[in-house]
């Protein structure tokens, strides 16, 4: 592995990422179906993050389509500002995640990208789906959340 600087500056973001959703979690709400939300929704982006960085879901990390995951995961940032990480608006927004990320690997696939790969489409399908199942898992529990809430 030859790893370059911009190499280590990206695992040196998503590490902070991480600390800053560990400190999140612990001075959040201590409803505990919210923290487990919390735990699976960061768990699902930074694998998401990862891996699309790292090796890419669509074709090698250098296929563009590889983007749209990360816009996936910018539409879970935004929609968790927007609730002002309340239950209820979470729920709302990493479930727009995980059907954002469900979309883009049945995308890819309508597309063809990626289709040089050797497992093509069962890896773009069954990594997007993955992901969107954790994504999911973390909208149920905020919704969990948000019923033991109120």
């Amino acid at each position: 592995m030859d790893w370059s600087l911009s190499d280590f500056v990206f695992a040196g973001a998503l590490l902070a990422g991480l600390g800053l959703a560990v400190w999140f979690v612990a001075r959040g709400p201590r409803n505990l179906p919210y923290r487990l939300a919390v735990g699976v929704a960061v768990l699902a982006a930074l694998l998401m993050v990862w891996v699309t960085g790292a090796v890419g879901i669509v074709g090698g990390e250098r296929h563009a389509a590889n983007g749209l995951y990360f816009l996936a995961v910018g539409v879970g940032l935004i929609g968790a500002a927007l609730a002002r990480f309340r239950p209820r608006g979470m729920a709302f927004a990493v479930g727009g995640t995980a059907a954002a990320t469900a979309l883009i690997g049945v995308a890819a696939v309508a597309a063809g990208w990626g289709d040089n790969s050797a497992r093509y489409p069962l890896d773009v399908l069954g990594g997007s789906f993955l992901l969107a199942a954790m994504f999911a898992t973390a909208a149920w529990l905020f919704a969990q959340s948000a019923r033991a809430h109120f």
